[in-house]
């Protein structure tokens, strides 16, 4: 490859080689090359590497010294420390952790091999202060196999109070199989027993299955003692809660509802909050949903306290009650105080409320009851009996009894598909059937009552903001958006004397802004009114019992009200509105009209 040098730069560029080349020679010397030694490997041999003298007497070994991890690290291999941790067989790792006095103590299924690597038994917190003491637990997966990332125990014990039990990731099961007693002899089974109290208490899930040919043990969780009642109002989460029947002695659970409780919440105090993701049942596997219809299989859930601020539930509610204690009669003393907010973001089925005091605001947004296989249209002919609710089967699909209510907001708890009866509106020009959705049924066989009135407070829903402007937002009233159908809305009812068989008008009383979207199916919507129980049931008949009542509001049009005798929840005949003074576009409610197709209707 030429350099490209210039004519002018000949001398200038020989002059450099010339020197580089001087230079060269000049630091290479080639003496090493021409003076080749006898052997080739004396210039390898370094001269600075130390003699080593062999030991033939025996052989060296250096003095052994322990490796020493910390006492805190010591500590973790005990199943009792501040830091307690293990695995399950399918490889879900956890830790348990307190934070301030006390120390926590685990045992699982099988204590005998030494280490911690099953199912939980036991989870005892001891030394525990009811204000310095939190405990907190974390799941981490299985990275071996797929799993839910959950941990099972059974129990959960700490005589003193604890501030805060966060268990992530920690379900409450059965992991020890119960041992069934002599007849004479009685095993209490708390499976979480908290005397000392608890202010947050956080499981993962709720898996409860009862055998209903066997022993009835119910799932317990005991939150202070009825000796000392708590003087704060605790808070308690749970994920979900499957609360499931099943009968070990036979293919099948049977169709009658068990009125013993399976999960059971006892507190001895006042309530902050309970909130749940949903509480439902297992599903059982396909094909054996005939014999498992949801009211043998579902198992009764009870929450026994003095008040209540809060219950929310994101999901639906299945075979609930929340009175002050788990007694299965119904009447002032086993009625709670009174309740703060209620709310259901599903259906709500088979949930009862009893509470002598207001209720401040009551939500049901998808209804109260579930409406699955009570229609008789044949658009609804081949229902699966397993998504039947409590109404079907011919149950209530809920009762909820109340001093007053403040806020009532009912949801409808499924959506109609309608087609117009003119084939020139029921398809389109290419050929489709065109559906007009409408709300379904929003009390489906249910009750709400109150000895006093409803919705006449303003309830608070919290601030808001309006084109970029904060606002106070607060609501009252009675909305309803959907059907009732064989339900009962009834003010100035008192429930507990109406089931002791005594007349159940209390006085004045108002539904106050009523706005209802839907009609009236076999339901009444009653202010102080009653018909004579020593006459008829028949709210339209001529002797009634009627105190100071009133409605005020509007049913939508095309609210009508139908009526064909099967009567309400409550027992009672009738479909309308019914009080002594009523305000607004209220239909009427006259003796039934009889129409061409053999329907009752009243028309508004």
């Amino acid at each position: 490859m030429s350099l490209n040098i210039r004519r002018s730069d000949r001398r200038t560029g020989s002059s450099y080689k010339s020197q580089i080349s001087k230079s060269v020679e000049a630091l290479e010397s080639r003496a090493l090359m021409t003076t080749l030694p006898a052997s080739p490997f004396k210039y390898f041999t370094t001269s600075n590497v130390p003699v080593q003298t062999k030991m033939h007497g025996g052989t060296y070994q250096a003095p052994y010294v322990a490796a020493q991890g910390g006492q805190r690290l010591l500590n973790n291999l005990d199943n009792g420390g501040k830091v307690v941790q293990g695995e399950d067989r399918q490889g879900n790792q956890w830790v348990i952790t307190v934070h301030g006095p006390g120390q926590v103590v685990v045992t699982d299924v099988t204590p005998n091999d030494g280490v911690l690597m099953d199912d939980l038994n036991t989870i005892q917190i001891v030394g525990g202060n009811i204000n310095k003491t939190y405990v907190t637990g974390q799941v981490s997966s299985s990275s071996r196999v797929l799993t839910n990332g959950m941990v099972q125990f059974q129990h959960l014990i700490s005589q003193n109070g604890v501030n805060s039990i966060i268990l992530n990731g920690f379900a409450l099961a059965q992991t020890v199989p119960s041992i069934v007693p002599p007849p004479s002899v009685v095993v209490p089974d708390i499976n979480v027993y908290l005397p000392g109290g608890v202010r947050t208490l956080q499981i993962a899930d709720v898996n409860a299955y009862n055998n209903a040919g066997g022993v009835y043990d119910p799932f317990e969780i005991v939150v202070g003692d009825v000796s000392a009642p708590l003087k704060f109002a605790p808070i308690i989460r749970v994920g979900t809660i499957y609360n499931t029947n099943y009968d070990s002695t036979s293919q099948s659970v049977p169709a009658i509802p068990s009125d013993d409780p399976g999960v059971i919440f006892q507190i001895y105090g006042p309530t902050h909050a309970i909130t749940t993701n949903a509480i439902t049942r297992d599903t059982p596997l396909a094909g054996l949903e005939s014999k498992y219809p949801p009211t043998g299989a579902q198992g009764m859930t009870s929450i026994a306290t003095t008040s209540i601020a809060q219950f929310q539930s994101m999901g639906g509610v299945n075979y609930t009650r929340i009175a002050k204690d788990n007694s299965k009669s119904i009447s002032s003393f086993t009625a709670m105080n009174h309740a703060g907010l209620i709310h259901v973001g599903g259906t709500a089925d088979a949930l009862s409320v009893s509470t002598n005091g207001p209720i401040r605001s009551l939500r049901l947004m998808k209804g109260l009851g579930n409406p699955n296989g009570t229609s008789t249209a044949t658009t609804t002919f081949g229902t699966p009996i397993g998504s039947t609710g409590f109404p079907a089967a011919g149950y209530l699909g809920g009762q909820i009894n109340a001093g007053a209510i403040n806020r009532v907001n009912v949801g409808a708890a499924n959506t109609l598909m309608r087609v117009s009866n003119s084939p020139g509106f029921a398809q389109s020009l290419n050929g489709s059937t065109a559906y007009v959705p409408t709300a379904g049924n929003a009390l489906t066989n249910s009750a709400i009552t109150t000895s006093g009135s409803m919705g006449t407070k303003p309830v608070h829903t919290g601030k808001i903001k309006h084109f970029g402007k904060t606002i106070q937002s607060s609501a009252s009233g009675v909305v309803i958006n959907g059907d009732l159908q064989t339900s009962e809305l009834a003010a100035g009812f008192n429930y507990n004397q109406y089931v002791n068989g005594l007349s159940p008008l209390t006085g004045p009383s108002v539904i106050r802004n009523l706005k209802m979207k839907g009609s009236l199916v076999d339901s009444v919507i009653s202010a102080s009114y009653a018909p004579n129980s020593g006459t008829s049931d028949f709210l339209s008949g001529p002797s009634n019992q009627v105190s100071p009542g009133k409605v005020t509001g509007n049913i939508k049009k095309p609210g009508l009200i139908y009526f064909d005798g099967r009567g309400t929840a409550l027992g009672r005949l009738g479909s309308g509105v019914f009080a002594r003074r009523k305000n607004g576009a209220l239909p009427p409610a006259n003796p039934p009209l009889s129409t061409a197709g053999g329907v009752n209707v009243l028309g508004s």
